[in-house]
């Protein structure tokens, strides 16, 4: 199949399922605007059910009806009592490492499907119009309830020259650090201790970043996940975690907006990397951290989890690991000796 019937294919497709989403939606569907980094986003969502269920994590970028520059509709069988129909596809040859289907991925037209989460993403970035589906919204994992639309926004990203990042990020106004490690590192543990700090929190575990003109985070989700060690370290959270009784099968979540909404930040100018790493001990020290060590900490963990992260995102993260000093933060057991280190970094290297 040459490019061109290989992109008649995909589009074919995406037209089917924008209908479909068409006649699943109320006759005054969920609609609400989110301020994304530089851009607008605009969600409708057929039904209530899929809207309550993924889009706190969003709340503190709400803003008030305005030209977006995206576009996602989303919707689920279950509440509207439609069925999307088997895909042109072969399950068996088609899908991709990381559910891109194969055939369906053009210059225009992304389509991958996460098989854990049960959800299709699709995003026609001629028309800035992206496609959300699940079979059924009460049956969505944690991950995706805490980072919903992750794909979608990674790929909206992509065309403005930034990248979603695997990576949490904390400061003041006027400028902050980005944390960044594989699970398990310290990144939520980090961002969460600075709740009861002067600093703000921009997220835990996904943020967005720009080099052009200067390095910068922007905020994408209030919501924070915890594992078992973390919510022992930060006892004072664990009345306000939003889902209990799922937690022999997935990760503690936050939704912070209601609770810490002043705390929050959109995002800030970036000063530095800081790798937390959890030692022994009291006291939380920095050391200075190599740019290999901060390749490894945000590239891998960031490229292995997102579809079509291609070459211009590995560009991206190399150059933002050659424009800021990098530091290791060894994280003790007093907590509040961690903002303390991070905001004294701040003061020391913001211009």
């Amino acid at each position: 199949m040459n490019a061109r019937a290989a992109q008649d294919v995909a589009l074919e497709f995406f037209e089917t399922a924008r209908r479909l989403f068409e006649s699943a939606r109320d006759a005054r569907p969920v609609e609400n605007f989110f301020a994304a980094g530089p851009s607008i986003l605009r969600v409708i969502s057929a039904r209530a059910p899929l809207a309550e269920k993924l889009l706190p994590a969003l709340a503190h970028l709400s803003i008030p009806p305005a030209r977006a520059d995206w576009t996602v509709l989303m919707w689920d069988d279950v509440s509207t009592g439609t069925r999307m129909p088997p895909p042109p596809w072969d399950w068996n040859t088609a899908r991709g490492q990381r559910g891109e289907i194969l055939g369906y991925n053009t210059a225009r037209i992304f389509t991958v499907y996460d098989s854990d989460a049960g959800a299709l993403h699709l995003l026609d970035a001629a028309t800035r119009t992206a496609l959300y589906w699940t079979h059924d919204a009460r049956r969505l994992p944690g991950y995706e309830v805490s980072a919903p639309l992750r794909t979608i926004l990674h790929w909206f990203a992509q065309t403005q020259n930034m990248q979603l990042i695997h990576g949490g990020a904390v400061g003041t106004t006027d400028a902050g650090v980005l944390l960044a490690g594989k699970g398990g590192m310290g990144k939520s543990t980090t961002a969460l201790a600075c709740l009861d700090s002067e600093l703000l929190y921009a997220g835990d575990d996904y943020c967005l970043i720009q080099n052009e003109p200067q390095p910068a985070v922007h905020s994408l989700y209030s919501s924070a996940k915890l594992n078992a060690d973390s919510i022992a370290r930060l006892p004072q959270l664990a009345a306000f975690i939003a889902n209990p009784n799922a937690l022999s099968r997935e990760k503690a979540i936050l939704f912070l907006a209601e609770q810490w909404r002043a705390k929050l930040s959109r995002g800030f100018p970036l000063v530095a990397l800081v790798l937390p790493r959890v030692r022994d001990g009291r006291d939380t020290t920095l050391a200075p951290a190599t740019r290999h060590d901060a390749l490894r900490a945000l590239g891998i963990s960031t490229l292995i989890q997102l579809p079509r992260a291609e070459e211009s995102a590995a560009r991206r993260i190399q150059a933002l690991a050659r424009a800021l000093p990098c530091y290791t933060l060894h994280l003790g057991t007093d907590l509040a000796q961690i903002p303390r280190r991070i905001a004294e970094l701040i003061s020391e290297l913001a211009p």
